[in-house]
């Protein structure tokens, strides 16, 4: 006796269709009329596309894509959160996360984007919302829209009196309510050789200043709308972290100080989460505060690194230091790992910049040499064969000083920053 696949009752093809990964379920959905109307019917009543992201997307990534910052909470309380959001977003936001696969086949369009000589070289670089931020030696700081290379128009965000030394972009929404009733404002935190440091709203046409300092600028970071920064001695002037409300002009509603650690040096990096703040010093100290109820506790080292710093990216409770001995260390701050590579040993270049975006890790080296990974979680990061690029992009240059990873849309986006007076942008094609 024939069985047709019609045949079978529709509660069980549910079952089944339930149970997929994001990209079988795009096949199924390709198979056949009755398939297609089923997915239809869990995409509009079921959540499929929630459950694929949380289930496929590492948390810390799934809230990064989503370009907002996600306390802490549990499980239920998250999803109920989560399904206030539309279907379609959540089919966006995953294919987002697998359109950075697509690196390892993908054709790769490159674009030079020049500017006005005058501002000089670019010094900071972030891309946010199909959007390019670049923060120059003559202090400027510029807002590059429709990065997807066509049309592009350049707006001035803010002009620092001296050289940008740093900058960092957030979102002040912590939460999906906030999301829905449009109070999210995309901030941009610059800090520059003039002592200054200030944030602008995208949305208004001034720029706040949060504090002066008595020396340069080191670094800054964001977590929602609470913000700091380190300088040169700004442990001595006392280390701030403000809280920014959007509401009217923006305006500082909290500042808490954290206590110096009982040595150190000037403090060159920092890293803000929800609940800690992460600061190396220029001699190659890790430190760590936690919050309780908003205020800081006292300093905790979690080691002491070999040498100087030169790059800092925390996520979760991941820290990947690049060090100036060309070392890439990974730290697990909740747990004893660590992790070296010694880089120019791998791949025989020297590495000046990296930049961590989703799962794609960019390592940016002497010679104009750009390596991409794919990392799908901390574990692969632990793990990472820097032997083994996904993709390796090139520029005519000498130096790679700054990368930025995005996504403008359709495909994943990398801008680099390097001597020369314009950026090279990469859009990987399918």
């Amino acid at each position: 006796m024939e069985v047709f696949i019609s045949d079978i009752p529709e509660e069980i093809h549910m079952f089944i269709l339930s149970r997929l990964d994001g990209q079988s379920l795009v096949r199924a959905k390709r198979t056949c009329k009755m398939w297609a109307c089923l997915i239809e019917n869990l995409e509009k009543f079921f959540g499929i596309w929630l459950m694929c992201c949380l289930n496929e997307i590492p948390l810390f990534m799934l809230t990064e894509i989503m370009g907002y910052n996600q306390k802490k909470t549990d499980h239920k309380s998250l999803i109920k959160s989560y399904k206030q959001l539309p279907w379609i977003f959540w089919r966006e936001i995953y294919a987002e996360y697998k359109r950075a696969f697509t690196i390892e086949w993908a054709k790769v369009k490159m674009a030079d984007l020049y500017y006005d000589q005058a501002h000089s070289v670019v010094t900071s670089l972030a891309i946010t919302d199909g959007k390019l931020l670049t923060g120059h030696e003559d202090g400027s700081v510029f807002c590059w829209k429709n990065v997807a290379m066509e049309g592009l128009d350049l707006n001035l965000v803010h002009k620092h009196q001296r050289r940008v030394t740093c900058m960092a972009v957030t979102t002040t929404c912590t939460d999906v309510s906030e999301l829905l009733s449009s109070k999210c404002h995309t901030l941009i935190v610059t800090g520059s050789q003039d002592y200054g440091v200030f944030v602008s709203d995208m949305t208004k046409p001034n720029s706040t200043e949060l504090d002066y300092y008595n020396l340069q600028i080191n670094s800054v970071s964001c977590f929602g709308p609470y913000i700091t920064s380190v300088a040169n001695g700004s442990f001595v002037q006392g280390q701030s972290v403000w809280h920014v409300s959007t509401e009217g002009s923006l305006t500082v509603t909290q500042e808490s100080k954290l206590e110096p650690p009982d040595n150190y040096s000037n403090p060159v990096h920092v890293a803000l989460t929800e609940d800690r703040v992460y600061v190396v010093e220029e001699k190659g100290g890790l430190y760590r505060w936690t919050w309780n109820d908003g205020i800081p506790n006292k300093s905790v080292v979690i080691k002491n690194l070999s040498c100087p710093v030169k790059s800092l990216i925390c996520k979760d409770d991941c820290l990947v230091c690049l060090l100036e001995n060309g070392e890439l260390e990974v730290t697990d701050s909740k747990s004893s790992y660590h992790r070296k590579w010694n880089i120019y040993e791998l791949l025989q270049r020297q590495p000046e910049s990296m930049a961590w975006r989703g799962p794609l890790f960019a390592l940016g080296t002497k010679g104009g040499v750009v390596y991409m990974y794919l990392v799908k979680d901390i574990e692969d990061m632990k793990s990472l064969d820097l032997t083994k690029p996904a993709a390796k992009l090139t520029v005519e240059a000498d130096h790679v000083n700054h990368i930025a990873i995005g996504d403008d849309g359709s495909s994943p986006l990398v801008a680099i920053a390097t001597e020369q007076l314009h950026l090279s942008l990469f859009k990987f094609i399918k």
